[in-house]
């Protein structure tokens, strides 16, 4: 499973709180934030794997291991996306075990007075 798989995927779990805001500056800011996500070391990939490659050959006629060995077209690669991101989606909903991170990213406000985050490093 692709990392930008789990990730698209896996925003619809995300919860994000905010734990506190220290103001630096009239224009700038340390948020500490609590992201909860879903454990993905509790994902069932023997499963995963198995309902990804009955609908790939159904929709391309291609199981994941003959994938594996060959190049896709675009067309194939257009109708295993959708397939791909809905079966990673309700796979990861299934998982009943999160992870909780604790960050700190700095916000900067803008000229247009929104406040903007610098890159947070999880991923």
């Amino acid at each position: 499973m692709s990392l930008i798989g789990i990730t698209l995927a896996t925003i619809k779990y995300i919860k994000v709180d905010i734990e506190e805001i220290k103001y630096l500056s009239d224009n700038q800011a340390e948020v500490s934030l609590n992201i909860v996500i879903p454990s993905i070391e509790k994902f069932d990939e023997k499963r995963y794997e198995e309902r990804l490659s009955e609908a790939f050959k159904s929709k391309i006629g291609y199981t994941i291991e003959e994938i594996k060995n060959r190049d896709l077209t675009k067309s194939e690669i257009e109708k295993l996306l959708p397939v791909y991101m809905k079966i990673t989606g309700e796979e990861i909903g299934k998982i009943n075990h999160f992870t909780s991170l604790n960050e700190t990213v700095k916000v900067n406000k803008s000229n247009n007075s929104q406040w903007e985050m610098e890159a947070l490093g999880l991923f």
